[in-house]
């Protein structure tokens, strides 16, 4: 322990001046979701719906089910798969189901993403050249939308998937119908891709 003749001082970090306010604490409490430059997300060729969709998990307005209870909806609020309690960072990156996604995404790209939310998942690919950016926004788009929908089908509908390789089909088939709102130079890219994902699902279901 080191010593010294200095006063003591406190100092408010919330503030500049370093003196306590209660509108600092309050909105410190009552923090907003952080915002992001979306600009690439809005240029992306994907449909229209998943950037709106894309857009709600940024700001965390998603109908999950932590949301729900807040509004006093039905249900739980857990999620159906894992009884976690769902938001929709648990549905879209940490439940089991989509922990399952996100290693089949790394072992078909090669890449080391493994983002526990959407601030995260956005550096990441912000952090890529704008080519790379546009097709991990087609491929994220499809990953998420494929979750959500598999997620509200067992939630709303109480239909569950077969075998966990049925939701990374159904992120296969996204990919075939958007493949044709890219440019012609970047379709080669997503026929790739598309090609290794089809050979995962084939993986998949030998090993189920």
């Amino acid at each position: 322990v080191r010593l010294s003749a200095e006063r003591d001082e406190v100092h408010w970090r919330l503030e500049p001046s370093g003196a306590f306010s209660t509108g600092s604490l309050y909105k410190e409490i009552f923090k907003a979701p952080p915002v992001y430059d979306l600009r690439s997300l809005w240029k992306a060729r994907i449909p229209a719906k998943i950037k709106i969709f894309l857009w709600q998990l940024a700001r965390n307005r998603l109908p999950s089910g932590d949301q729900i209870q807040k509004r006093h909806g039905p249900g739980d609020g857990l999620c159906v798969w894992c009884r976690e309690e769902e938001s929709s960072s648990h549905i879209i990156f940490r439940c089991i189901v989509a922990r399952m996604v996100w290693s089949s995404l790394r072992e078909v790209t090669g890449c080391t993403w493994n983002p526990s939310g959407f601030a995260e998942l956005y550096g990441l690919i912000m952090a890529s050249n704008a080519q790379d950016r546009k097709l991990a926004w087609l491929g994220v788009g499809a990953l998420a939308w494929s979750l959500w929908t598999t997620r509200n089908k067992a939630t709303i509908e109480g239909i569950f998937f077969r075998h966990p390789a049925d939701v990374v089909y159904k992120l296969v088939i996204l990919l075939q119908l958007w493949k044709g709102l890219t440019r012609q130079r970047g379709r080669l890219g997503v026929d790739r891709l598309i090609a290794r994902w089809k050979a995962k699902c084939a993986e998949l279901w030998r090993v189920g």
